[in-house]
């Protein structure tokens, strides 16, 4: 799970995102070298490295970075896995929409793929396109050799791991017992991380003949953006959220009420303009808060991790 300290190549990302540029730290010494990409890594493929070599640096800790093209032609989910070669370091990764973008264009970042510090890896849920996937490490000064792979999962949010999904795709999930628990422990529930493109408003459908879906949407700050437990509808929800100039990060839960599991299906699409927020439901019960779902908050510490 992350935790603030493995968030941190990320936090201005989300800094950013939120229109907040005090957190911001001081950008490093001139670049000597230019940035070049590493190559490109395949489906079910690996690659190894060392960061030793790396031209690329993270503009806000001077952290070292290489990077891979990695391309899809369909919507696939798939894992990206970091090891540092002996456990020399703390890897840390981070996936990019088109190109390498610093602290700009993310899909997704993992630190810690276990409670070890040697690995990391994204689950994530991408639509056709083209992405790059960025070696890095937390400590600027401690670095080495690692192997990168990339590989198919089966798609489903399971035990409260970080599942990552872009707009334009879809999924079939399943609410159980093993899943992210809220505060209080009486419901279960995926959490989701969306990025989005500045201008790029996403919308949220989630459908059950099982389970009477609620879902919550978060934006970068965590605050509220749309809620819906449809209980008037019945076996649909759908929450959206507008378009900004800056993008960033949304975090969603979809959960369901007291004690119930069961399958839904999840498809997100995005709208190159604003859309209307759907709002809180006429229906809706109880409180509205990320906080009362820790594991969904990690999402959101890197603001404050520097």
């Amino acid at each position: 799970m992350l935790t603030p300290q493995r968030v941190l190549p990320v936090a201005v990302a989300l800094v950013l995102a939120t229109g907040c540029s005090s957190d911001k730290a001081a950008a490093p010494k001139p670049r000597t070298q230019q940035c070049v990409s590493s190559g490109s890594i395949a489906l079910g493929g690996n690659v190894a490295g060392n960061l030793a070599s790396a031209t690329c640096r993270l503009s806000f800790d001077s952290s070292r970075v290489q990077h891979y093209t990695f391309t899809l032609t369909q919507a696939t989910p798939v894992t990206f896995t970091m090891t540092a070669a002996g456990g020399s370091f703390d890897p840390f990764l981070i996936l990019y929409r088109n190109a390498f973008g610093d602290t700009t264009g993310f899909v997704a970042f993992n630190d810690d793929a276990d409670m070890s510090t040697s690995d990391s890896k994204m689950r994530t849920v991408l639509g056709p396109g083209t992405y790059v996937v960025a070696a890095n490490h937390v400590d600027p000064k401690v670095f080495g050799a690692y192997t990168l792979g990339a590989s198919t999962w089966n798609g489903s949010a399971e035990n409260c791991d970080d599942v990552f999904m872009t707009p334009g795709t879809s999924t079939e999930q399943s609410i159980a017992t093993t899943d992210c628990k809220n505060g209080s422990g009486t419901q279960y529930g995926d959490v989701i991380a969306i990025y989005v493109n500045p201008n790029q408003g996403v919308n949220v459908d989630v459908s059950s003949t099982w389970v009477t879906t609620l879902l919550q949407l978060y934006d970068p700050s965590g605050s509220l953006v749309a809620r819906d437990d449809n209980t008037a509808a019945g076996s649909a929800t759908h929450v959206s959220a507008p378009a900004s100039a800056k993008g960033g990060l949304y975090v969603l839960v979809v959960t369901a009420a007291s004690n119930a599991t069961g399958p839904y299906s999840l498809a997100l699409t995005s709208t190159g303009s604003g859309v209307a927020p759907a709002g809180v439901s006429a229906q809706s019960k109880g409180p509205a808060e990320l906080g009362s779902w820790p594991d969904a908050d990690r999402y959101l510490r890197a603001k404050s991790a520097r």
